[in-house]
């Protein structure tokens, strides 16, 4: 028997029905509903919905059964990994890290020197107090200050402290982090780990910083590509060594110069050898060599993409006068987006909020563009521009789909981009609206569950009916 099943007989037998008085009372078939509760069958959505209206289940009992019903339907897996990459782009809006002290300005003493060059530390409070030594030592007395990583995110408090290191110290960090994925694809668990790590690793990522590096193996690799070769976990520094247990109850620290230059040795070799989980630009134009690229599948974003509207003659009258490279930003925008405007290339499908919607409307502003290069729409533009959409919608294009933010609250600051290629590109804009920060990921576990999430998105219950998107356009028109 499948969960749904489960708990569709102990809410069957709460009522006091028999199966013929349910079948009676719900004018359904009574051997449907028994191979139903026995799993042998998973009954279709017309049939469901009379089975519990005839239950009459509070809303809560009526919310638990969707989803075990929409588990039955998909299984486990597909469930599981679907729901992990929702939840993982509602929090995308705000950040795992956010600094909750400023500790920019404060005093940090140097690590003092080990007397035999080894110390060993004993339980979890202690070997804190060791990590978050050694991290000052390291970001604020060295010149080039360096870390290198292997720990299980568990350890929140250590991250955390980390992250507001590396955010507000004046200095250059360089980050090197070593995280193990789960590649069993047939455990649910498994992606819904990988989407957990990536959504840490992405508070980094996007933090608007050079110098953090997330280098991926998976759990029980090779062991030439294996973080674990040498090492279970550790923190590498220019001057420390720490390897940690992993129980977390014992730590061994080491500062003896040959010891800690076999370690950076051998972690150069894993980063020689292992592959990023992001990869980080800041440069425009490839950003731009992304678009250009991921134009062709799906975004998930604040506003309808303008793609639609991007004419050559619009492009030079939005781009800004006067900043540098002007021609040749202007030559591949409308490199990039002339082929959708002309109707050469169907449009990508484009996922977005009415929250997203009414910013834009009310402000103008395009998202994904920063204001230094764009400026913002006027409000003459931005209704040629909702009634060119308008017009495009209800003459059946089906590219764009409005999503229902009462079900899914996706984020005002960020843009996630789905590649023709299997690759994921996450935009997130800065509060200043001058900046862009992006990441490309192309581990092929998350790109699928992505992909899939994409596919499974227009007939989900997440989004608005095409009526629904309609009234939503005509209502700032």
């Amino acid at each position: 028997m499948s969960q749904f099943s489960e708990r569709l007989t102990t809410l069957v037998e709460a009522t006091g029905f028999s199966i013929y008085q349910l079948s009676k009372k719900a004018k359904i078939d009574r051997s449907t509903i028994h191979k139903v509760m026995v799993g042998e069958r998973v009954p279709s959505a017309d049939f469901y919905k009379k089975l519990c209206r005839s239950l009459l289940l509070t809303p809560f009992e009526k919310s638990e059964l969707d989803d075990l019903y929409k588990m039955a339907k998909i299984g486990d897996k597909v469930y599981y990994r679907r729901n992990s990459v929702k939840r993982l782009v509602e929090e995308l809006a705000g950040n795992t890290y956010a600094p909750t002290e400023d500790i920019a300005d404060r005093e940090y003493k140097a690590f003092p020197v080990l007397q035999h060059g080894t110390q060993v530390i004993e339980g979890k409070n202690d070997i804190n107090s060791v990590i978050i030594d050694v991290i000052n030592d390291e970001i604020y007395h060295r010149e080039a200050p360096h870390l290198a990583i292997a720990l299980d995110f568990d350890h929140q408090f250590v991250y955390e402290y980390l992250y507001n290191a590396f955010v507000c110290t004046a200095e250059a960090v360089d980050i090197e982090h070593f995280i193990y994925l789960e590649k069993e694809s047939s455990r649910h668990d498994a992606i819904q780990k990988n989407l957990r790590h990536l959504q840490y690793i992405l508070s980094f990522s996007l933090c608007g910083r050079d110098g953090y590096h997330p280098y991926y193996s998976y759990t029980g690799a090779d062991p030439a590509q294996a973080v674990t070769t040498f090492l279970p976990y550790f923190i590498i520094t220019n001057r420390h060594v720490l390897k940690l247990s992993r129980s977390f109850k014992t730590a061994i620290l080491y500062d003896d110069a040959p010891i800690v230059d076999f370690y950076q040795k051998s972690v150069d070799r894993l980063c020689r050898g292992l592959p990023l989980l992001t990869r980080r630009t800041d440069n425009l134009e490839d950003m731009y060599g992304w678009t250009r690229e991921n134009l062709g599948d799906a975004s998930l974003e604040p506003h309808p993409c303008l793609t639609l509207c991007l004419t050559d003659e619009r492009i030079e009258s939005l781009v800004r006068p006067g900043i540098p490279g002007r021609e040749a930003v202007c030559a591949l925008a409308r490199e990039v987006y002339g082929p959708y405007s002309r109707g050469e290339k169907p449009l990508p499908r484009s996922f977005f909020s009415r929250e997203g919607l009414r910013a834009y409307v009310e402000t103008g502003r395009i998202c994904y563009f920063p204001e230094s290069l764009v400026r913002c729409c006027t409000k003459e533009e931005r209704q040629v521009f909702m009634q060119e959409l308008l017009a495009a919608v209800e003459a059946g294009e089906t590219a764009f789909t409005a999503m229902d933010s009462d079900k899914f609250r996706t984020p005002l600051n960020v843009e996630i981009i789905l590649s023709d290629t299997q690759q994921v590109v996450v935009q997130r804009f800065c509060n200043d609206s001058q900046r862009l920060n992006a990441v490309v990921i192309d581990e092929p576990g998350i790109c699928e569950a992505f992909s899939d999430f994409f596919d499974y998105l227009p007939e989900s219950d997440l989004t608005l009916s095409r009526e629904g998107m309609i009234d939503l356009l005509k209502s700032y028109l």
